[in-house]
Parts: C-alpha cells; sequence; structure tokens
C-alpha cells in the first residue's frame, strides 16, 4: 500500500529516529517504524487483519473509520483507508484509552 503521513512530525518521525525517540521513546519508535513498514508491504485490509500480532481493529464513536495497531501496551498506531483502500493514511500515535 502506498504511505501518506497527516502531518510532517509523522513523516519525520519514519524517517529520523532520533526525532522519533524524542517524541515517543526508544521501544514505541522502533514498533513505528515496524508497523508502518508492515502496513505498506501489505497487499490490503485484509492482510493487515490476518496478522493478529498486529491487533488491527476498527475504531468507533469519534474516530468510526479508523483503525487501531497495536504498538505496545496502550500505545496505538492510527490509521484510515482512501476510498479504494489504495492508500494508507498515518494519522497518529496515541494513547486513545
Amino acid at each position: 500500500m502506498k504511505i501518506q503521513f497527516r502531518n510532517n512530525q509523522l513523516r519525520n518521525a519514519y524517517y529520523d529516529r532520533i526525532v522519533r525517540e524524542r517524541l515517543w521513546g526508544r521501544i514505541v519508535a522502533n514498533k513505528y517504524v515496524q508497523r508502518v513498514g508492515f502496513v505498506a508491504d501489505a497487499s490490503g485490509i485484509d492482510e493487515l487483519r490476518a496478522n493478529r500480532s498486529l491487533r488491527f481493529h476498527a475504531l468507533t464513536g469519534d474516530r468510526a473509520g479508523q483503525f487501531g495497531i497495536d504498538l505496545t501496551g496502550n500505545m496505538r498506531l492510527v490509521v484510515s483507508f482512501t476510498d479504494k483502500n489504495e492508500v494508507t493514511i498515518i494519522l497518529e500515535v496515541t494513547d486513545y484509552h
């Protein structure tokens, strides 16, 4: 899938280890790169759902239309998809619990 980032901070964090470690710490930073890479390599949403270790799940309420992917205990990578599910938009890294 093609990846788009919601903002420059998320883009810079993906490409710059120092930026991402300052934002989230080493563990979350490493998982962020790993998960974004996995999403980029995935052929579609079905492949993301099939990989149970991602704990890929649809969000509800105010976040309807968005999906969560586990990074660590409470931290999640929040993504959305274009209408044809060809482009993944990286929205944020957050603890939405």
